[in-house]
């Protein structure tokens, strides 16, 4: 992987995907929210969410366009991140660190509050809707620490008022674990054994939480960095010619097996490994899509663009704006709007702005430290 072509350069089309699967996520929320609190939502976008839910969640496994953002966040990083001629690990923690924990910090921030604002308003429709029955320290040092990640246990008790955000911390991970690998690919890790021990240990935990079930089946499919682990490190994967080239192969085969494995699960065959094959599967085909969109700079990517770059901010501040708007009585669409609106405007004045100073800590980060891999790892 440290021989992958490396890409610098900003894509509209890229930028479109994060657009679709953010307002895919949202609505996925908005839709069912506005039903329980007696909003009028028309009946095409409720039957299409509803068959959205149906195709593709009918085991309660992640969302779509969550396991689609995993797969596009591993593309991402290392589109552009360690290669042969040196990964300055100090820029790249920069870097990630403004990009991500500044607006995870203040969207669990939010969440609390607005879940604090309306507990007066509707105790019961709040906790419906949040999935959360109180803010306590305990709940909110689970969050912003990112243990819920690892330990099941704490997933339930870490939404506080933002349960969305259980993804965001298992992503915070993965970019550890990034860095980690390169450093590792440095010192002379083989490829096979690095995916033969992101392998092993996905079947492991996989077989352990299926024998488990209960609340450790929720934790694994909405909030477990192992769980996320191999889908990320295939989007990564993704950057390299050989997987592409595979899949573009074996394209008929992986489309028959998708289709093959959502028949069984709708016959009646409910199992977790039935349900990460399929995922797998799916993994492997939006990393075509991916693959295929990026660098396309077509007139309705341009126009989709804008919010696709907020969509990180669309993401982790939709459901706070989505429960307080809905409990204040707001129309569904207004709500949406809202959502949207309030995603991009955090994203200018909040999001980007630091996004930016981290790139300019990262500037001079880099030229302290020589890009060669001693110096840099």
């Amino acid at each position: 992987m440290l021989n992958d072509p490396a890409i610098h350069t900003r894509s509209d089309g890229i930028d479109f995907m994060r657009a679709v699967l953010a307002l895919w996520v949202m609505f996925t929320h908005l839709v069912p929210w506005a039903g329980v609190t007696g909003q009028h939502v028309p009946a095409l976008l409720r039957y299409a969410m509803e068959g959205l839910l149906r195709l593709f969640q009918p085991d309660g496994e992640l969302h779509p366009a969550v396991l689609g953002f995993i797969v596009l966040s591993g593309y991402c990083i290392h589109r552009g991140g360690a290669r042969k001629g040196g990964f300055n690990l100090r820029s790249f923690a920069v870097r990630r660190l403004f990009r991500i924990l500044p607006v995870f910090v203040l969207a669990t921030a939010a969440g609390a509050g607005v879940f604090l604002f309306c507990r007066p308003i509707d105790p019961k429709m709040l906790t419906t809707l949040t999935g959360t029955s109180d803010i306590t320290i305990v709940g909110l040092a689970a969050k912003l620490s990112g243990l819920s990640a690892f330990i099941p246990r704490l997933h339930a008790p870490g939404f506080q008022g933002n349960a969305p955000l259980a993804t965001v911390m298992a992503e915070i991970w993965l970019y550890v674990f990034y860095a980690a690998a390169a450093a590792a690919f440095y010192r002379g890790l083989a490829e096979r054994r690095f995916w033969t021990g992101v392998i092993a240990v996905f079947i492991l935990t996989l077989l352990i939480v299926r024998h488990t079930g209960g609340a450790t089946v929720s934790w694994w499919q909405n909030g477990s960095f192992i769980s996320f682990m191999l889908y990320w490190w295939i989007g990564a994967a993704f950057v390299g010619r050989g997987l592409p080239g595979a899949c573009r192969r074996n394209l008929p085969y992986l489309i028959g097996g998708w289709t093959l494995l959502t028949l069984v699960i709708f016959l009646g065959a409910h199992d977790m490994i039935i349900t990460e094959a399929r995922k797998f599967l799916y993994a492997l085909l939006f990393g075509l899509v991916i693959v295929r969109l990026d660098g396309r700079q077509d007139a309705v990517f341009r126009l989709a663009a804008p919010i696709g770059r907020a969509g990180y901010s669309i993401y982790a501040f939709h459901a706070p704006i989505l429960v307080l708007c809905l409990l204040l009585g707001a129309a569904w669409d207004v709500t949406a709007a809202a959502a949207i609106a309030g995603g991009m405007m955090f994203y200018r004045c909040y999001e980007k702005p630091l996004t930016r100073r981290g790139k300019n800590r990262r500037s001079a980060s880099s030229c302290r430290t020589p890009l060669s891999p001693p110096a840099a790892l």
